[in-house]
């Protein structure tokens, strides 16, 4: 989890079996058309990468984070 100015920025990230994404998201299948669906409601936006036998990365990025004063 990093943050750079008002960018918020998750990453989740192994090195397992990896899969082939899919052009549109099969009937039964709502693993990822509900992760699109949740970072959808915070306006963030969220990227996939995966490949076969070499892992998956999922980036979420949600801008205009802004940052909590301190306490007095």
């Amino acid at each position: 989890l990093t943050r750079q100015d008002d960018v918020l920025t998750l990453r989740v990230e192994d090195d397992g079996k990896g899969f082939e994404l899919p052009n549109t998201v099969a009937h039964g299948h709502h693993g990822l058309a509900n992760m699109y669906k949740r970072a959808s409601i915070m306006n963030a936006n969220l990227h996939i990468e995966s490949t076969p036998q070499q892992g998956t990365c999922l980036i979420l990025t949600l801008a205009g984070v802004s940052k909590q004063p301190e306490p007095a």
